[in-house]
């Protein structure tokens, strides 16, 4: 029968050490002094003190004891839980790796995306600390690092088609197909879409829609909280940035680029890590943009579902645009636009997809970006035809969209002028009847 292993976590502390001081201070104790991973685990645990965060993973008791023995000298205050048992699966061999992690055997169990622990019982991400640790030598000699410099050092139109989730490749790199779980929001899409697609020839022919058509496009300008930055289904963004923020206050951005990564939602990670890249950008730093590009990239082939895809290859795109690379972002946001056109399965969803992107573009102010997706969205609705009645919302609803954006900013003209490119007039006259009214 095996040992039974345990995680420890910190609790409070009381000491008079900067945060800093006191997480080198534990690392040296430690014999951790350079692990990047361990450091922000620490950082996170001691500057948000009660969250109970786990800093060791499956060590056995006495070490645990021995650690918290360590860390009472530094007055930290730590506990030991019982470790959930340690999943095991199957790989099978691919023409990348003998044993590549990214390809499950389909009897086997799943295994989380971390890594196994190391001596210290931390579980790393290998991609973090190739990101982070700096230990790219090592990691490229085995399967993982192989295959993240192998497929990641490729010229940008190959990586816009990995990011794109589009190629042969998905099942190597762990993205689905259409078949993956629809999000709360694609399932609150789906019903504003069934909604406006409910129109009969006759209903055209009058210039109306129904009641509840109506309503559906209304709703898009009523929901402007949707049209803010950093909005996600769990809101994940929004509470994980003021974390974000506290580390990059102390100057810790690679630490912030652990801290992103780890989140749950690829396309909330990517924002977090945007918004590294752009504090970085602010403090006119080059230092850390391969970091940043790397842990990027570490996200969008991780991210399991077709549903995330366009985003996160605009997220990157931007992230260039940041570092510098004028070229590679504009090739990029070319397959984003284009991914988010070819793969979305109702036209709506390749509106949001579009309107999402145009978003983070504004919000940074990467006009360039951004007029080129307004340019797209309004090709899309002067090349819908007028004649039936998926045309004509379609075409509303684009340009629904674009006001909501412009009413979220506070702009009601820009809104209005939106609202005006609309076709169907008596659609128009209730929808700039509700601008009025607000």
């Amino acid at each position: 029968m095996s040992e039974a292993l345990y995680n420890l976590a910190i609790t409070q502390h009381s000491s008079s050490k900067s945060i800093e001081k006191l997480v080198q201070d534990l690392l040296e104790i430690m014999e951790e002094t350079g692990d990047a991973y361990l450091e922000y685990k620490l950082s996170e645990s001691l500057l948000f003190e009660q969250s109970s965060n786990t800093i060791l993973e499956n060590i056995t008791w006495t070490k645990g004891e021995h650690y918290q023995q360590l860390f009472l000298e530094q007055k930290v205050e730590t506990e030991l839980h019982r470790a959930p048992p340690v999943r095991k699966r199957k790989l099978k061999r691919t023409e990348d790796s003998d044993s590549d992690p990214f390809n499950p055997d389909p009897d086997g169990t799943e295994l989380p995306h971390e890594a196994a622990p190391n001596k210290s019982g931390i579980k790393k991400k290998t991609l973090t600390a190739v990101a982070i640790a700096n230990i790219t030598a090592v990691l490229v000699t085995g399967a993982v690092g192989y295959f993240v410099f192998e497929k990641f050092n490729k010229n940008t139109e190959q990586e816009a088609q990995y990011l794109a989730g589009n190629t042969s490749h998905n099942a190597t790199i762990g993205i689905k197909g259409k078949d993956a779980p629809l999000s709360q929001t694609n399932i609150r899409n789906s019903t504003v879409q069934a909604e406006l697609a409910n129109t009969t020839t006759e209903q055209l022919a009058a210039a109306s829609l129904s009641p509840q058509q109506l309503e559906a496009l209304t709703s898009i300008l009523k929901s402007t909280e949707t049209k803010a930055f950093g909005h996600t289904d769990n809101d994940q963004y929004a509470k994980l940035l003021p974390r974000l923020k506290r580390l990059l206050a102390l100057d810790k951005p690679s630490l912030g680029l652990v801290f992103a990564e780890n989140g749950d939602h690829p396309y909330a990670a990517a924002l977090l890590i945007m918004t590294v890249a752009n504090s970085e950008q602010q403090k006119k730093r080059n230092l850390h943009h391969d970091d940043i590009l790397l842990t990027m990239k570490s996200v969008a082939i991780n991210a399991d579902s077709e549903q995330t895809a366009p985003l996160l290859a605009s997220v990157l795109s931007q992230i260039y645009t940041m570092t510098g690379d004028a070229a590679t972002a504009k090739t990029l946001l070319k397959e984003a636009i284009t991914e988010a056109e070819n793969t979305a399965d109702t036209p709506e969803q390749s509106i949001q997809w579009l309107t999402r992107m145009l978003i983070d573009h504004k919000h940074f102010n990467h006009s360039t970006g951004a007029e080129k997706l307004i340019d797209k969205l309004e090709s899309i609705a002067g090349n819908t035809p007028t004649d039936t009645p998926e045309g004509q919302l379609t075409i509303s609803s684009i340009y629904s969209h674009l006001a909501a954006i412009s009413l979220n900013h506070g702009n009601i003209t820009d809104a209005t002028a939106w609202l005006k490119k609309i076709p169907i007039e008596s659609t128009r006259e209730h929808l700039q009847a509700y601008l009025h009214n607000i």
